[in-house]
């Protein structure tokens, strides 16, 4: 099963959105998929997290939102689904506050966890769930603090983030073992930016170079065994390209990192000029199975008419690797040898 949201036009340098609703796709062997959308079941819905909890039901999670609604700042409540077959969808109500935007949320041995952004005070929470279902807050950041991103593994959860004074931004990176006490990294990795787990392993990346300068540049890798360690174990190369052939150069950054069964996948987003306002070019996706070496995927790229490919989700089964995301503005599934 795969979840996200579909569009009527695409989203406007005014960051007004479209009319859209939740989709959710099936299949049974990672090749075929077929739209099981029912009718009317996530209208409105920003459709981005889906999981199986013990029982072995499906929920979903994401943003009901209006799209006449007047701000940006105006989400709409964070709803749960869940689904015993995939087909027949009923909502639920989980508890979680109205005026947040649901970022990030992740589950692993020691329960769920969701990462909330405050649109009114401009700050970060992070939730706690044993089930999937109910929650409770955990953490609650300062203004200026921001999660960039969030996973749990094998040993607990890992969040890192930054925290910005002026116009600068330092580096901040807590590890908890169940989600309740936290514990702050006394060296984060500078400009970290991205972490997954690696069963009970953490492996994390930096963003690379958002100037617009000609210059290939790289991010690096770093890994832990605890979440609060680090030490560089690698470099991802990030290209800068001349797409239209002007000298204006556009840099390749880290925009995803997932995790699929040990492999590394890194979806790469180009910066301005090539993305301006609400469109973003999509450049390289990368796979590693060392977390120092990294391949190119032969996805197609960003073109001066088309806006390339980009990675959501990924998971290594015995079909094969199957990783989800969009290509050129359609939703796009592609299956693949995991060796």
């Amino acid at each position: 099963m795969a979840v996200g949201t579909h569009y009527d036009r695409p989203i406007g340098v005014d960051d007004i959105l479209p009319p859209h609703g939740g989709r959710v796709w099936s299949s049974t062997n990672g090749r075929s998929w077929v739209d099981s959308t029912p009718l009317d079941t996530f209208a409105d819905a920003i459709l981005d997290y889906l999981f199986t909890e013990d029982g072995g039901s499906l929920i979903a999670f994401g943003n009901v939102t209006d799209p006449q609604r007047e701000n940006v700042e105006d989400v709409g409540p964070i709803t749960g689904w869940e689904s015993a077959d995939g087909s027949s969808w009923r909502p639920f109500e989980a508890g979680l506050p109205v005026g947040h935007t649901l970022q990030h949320l992740e589950h692993g041995a020691s329960g769920y966890l969701a990462a909330l952004w405050n649109n009114m005070e401009g700050s970060p929470q992070l939730w706690l769930s044993a089930d999937g279902r109910y929650w409770e807050q955990v953490y609650a950041g300062s203004n200026g603090e921001y999660v960039s991103d969030i996973d749990a593994g094998d040993e607990g959860f890992v969040v890192v983030g930054g925290r910005a004074s002026g116009n600068a931004s330092t580096a901040f990176v807590i590890a908890s073992a169940d989600g309740r006490e936290w514990v702050t990294a006394s060296s984060p990795p500078e400009g970290v930016s991205h972490v997954v787990a690696v069963g009970p392993d953490w492996v994390a990346t930096g963003q690379g170079n958002l100037a617009e300068v000609s210059k290939d540049s790289d991010t690096p890798v770093w890994f832990s065994s605890n979440g609060l360690d680090w030490s560089e174990v690698g470099r991802i190369p990030l290209r800068s390209v001349d797409l239209f052939g002007d000298g204006s150069f556009c840099n390749e950054w880290m925009s995803e990192l997932l995790e699929a069964n040990g492999l590394l996948i890194a979806s790469l987003t180009l910066s301005g000029p090539c993305s301006e306002g609400a469109f973003v070019a999509y450049s390289r996706t990368l796979i590693s199975d060392d977390q120092a070496s990294w391949q190119p995927l032969p996805f197609p790229e960003r073109s001066d008419t088309q806006p390339g490919s980009f990675i959501r989700a990924g998971i290594s089964t015995g079909g094969g690797l199957v990783l989800a995301g969009q290509s050129n503005g359609q939703a796009v599934f592609w299956l693949g040898d995991p060796n």
